[in-house]
């Protein structure tokens, strides 16, 4: 008998395993799929089991063609789809549809409510959506995510064929952020609509992906799906009427970019300062002459050195503080990069603001920048304990290394306990205490002894 903590089933491979139950034509999409290193295609007959197929994937694909070939085929994609879905809700359902040509839109929007309805997580017509079929397979299988740039908006939504209201806060080509009551379930595929237009407002679904509750409701990321070429083109279009500055990276994706940052990076952007990202766009402007002067080259020695790390360091510190104010564990996941992307930026900030006071004692613009830096590290320092709270309390129980301003000044980037008066003063008295003790019960014991 195997012991109790042996697992019950060897993975004998790593790949995510996607399952296909193909009902119609074999499209080329499918043979790209399964030549993919990254995914492990199992395509499976119409008349397999698929409840049975279906266990241990990360997916499931049905392929059909539509029209359908009769009211009986419809009903059984739906079933196939209840089936699934009732042995496995967490399994996403992806249908595939090889649309004939002269087949109206109206039967096309007809079949795309029907397989929502239905429970389908997405559905995708071919030939017009053969750019989305492995970017669909790829996200639900868990491969890659597909990355958006997303805009600031204030739109007020319609969510479902029930006339609820949502509040839509950021938008982009992928997917919508927006608070809703009540909390709509994970996973599931809701109907919006989008008052882009005033006259035509945009219909579309979007799948659940990310779901924190709030007071009354609850902030719901969604992923948009079953979304047709002309749609795409129309959100596109709206959102490529919006001013520069609502657009807002995604946080993991600024803090990624934040860690990434050097000097040579850095100078670039000084001098060339179009297309930026919106989190290094919004840094540069605080540079001081000191700090563009020795990124431009014009200055040399050990001093210009320094001042380029500061350039460096602060802006880095700044650009994090922004995208952790934006950043949420809940919607945007914690990746163990982001902690070490923290942990990386305190240390430079603090080596920083040491090297300056060291190669510029007495200096005024020194000075002013090192008081500037301790107020970036104190709004740094709030933001981690608000998104990161249990990296903050790790910090301030190891000795605050996640630094008050008076630590940026330790050449060796480390907080000693024993220099901070408040500190000291409580181990004297705890001390003190001890020693009175050790004193009183000393004299009653000699005190006793003598007098037997």
């Amino acid at each position: 008998m195997a012991p109790l903590w042996a697992r019950a089933k060897v993975q004998t491979d790593a790949r995510p395993r996607v399952v296909v139950q193909i009902a119609g034509s074999n499209a080329g999409w499918l043979d790209r799929l399964s030549a993919r290193p990254d995914v492990l295609v199992e395509k499976i007959a119409p008349a397999a089991p698929l409840v049975r197929a279906a266990r241990d994937a990360r997916l499931v694909v049905l392929v059909a063609a539509l029209p359908f070939p009769s009211a009986g085929e419809e009903a059984a994609m739906l079933t196939r789809i209840r089936e699934v879905k009732g042995e496995a809700p967490q399994i996403p359902v992806v249908v595939v549809l090889d649309v004939a040509d002269g087949t109206s839109d109206a039967a096309v929007s007809a079949a795309r409510v029907s397989l929502f309805g239905g429970g389908a997580t997405d559905v995708v017509f071919l030939p017009g959506d053969a750019d989305r079929v492995e970017e669909a397979v790829s996200q639900f299988a868990g491969i890659t995510a597909r990355r958006f740039v997303r805009h600031r908006v204030r739109l007020a939504a319609t969510v479902g064929d029930a006339g609820g209201t949502a509040q839509v806060e950021n938008l982009s080509a992928g997917g919508v952020q927006m608070r809703t009551t009540p909390a709509p379930a994970l996973g599931s595929v809701l109907r919006l609509s989008l008052p882009l237009e005033k006259r035509a407002p945009l219909e579309c679904w979007g799948v659940v992906r990310n779901v924190v509750p709030t007071g009354s409701g609850a902030v719901a990321r969604l992923r948009f799906v079953g979304m047709r070429p002309a749609e795409r083109a129309k959100l596109e279009a709206f959102l490529g009427s919006l001013d520069a500055d609502t657009r807002s990276t995604e946080p993991a994706d600024a803090i990624a970019g934040v860690r990434r940052l050097d000097e040579h990076a850095l100078r670039a952007a000084v001098a060339d300062p179009v297309n930026l990202p919106d989190w290094l766009a919004a840094s540069l402007p605080a540079l001081a002459d000191a700090e563009r002067r020795a990124l431009s080259g014009a200055g040399a020695g050990a001093t210009a050195t320094v001042w380029a790390g500061v350039a460096v360091a602060r802006t880095q510190s700044a650009a994090l503080a922004d995208a952790l104010e934006k950043y949420d564990p809940s919607l945007d996941g914690e990746p163990p990069a982001i902690r070490e992307t923290v942990t990386i930026v305190f240390r430079k900030l603090r080596a920083a603001r040491a090297d300056l006071a060291a190669v510029a004692p007495g200096d005024a613009e020194a000075a002013r920048i090192g008081t500037e830096m301790s107020v970036i590290s104190e709004r740094l320092e709030r933001a981690v304990s608000a998104r990161l709270p249990d990296l903050a309390a790790a910090w301030e129980s190891s000795g605050g290394r996640a630094g008050s301003a008076k630590d940026l000044g330790l050449p060796d980037g480390t907080v000693r306990h024993f220099t901070r008066p408040a500190l000291r003063k409580r181990l004297l008295a705890a001390g003190a205490g001890l020693l009175l003790g050790a004193v009183i019960v000393y004299t009653v014991v000699v005190f006793l002894s003598r007098t037997r």
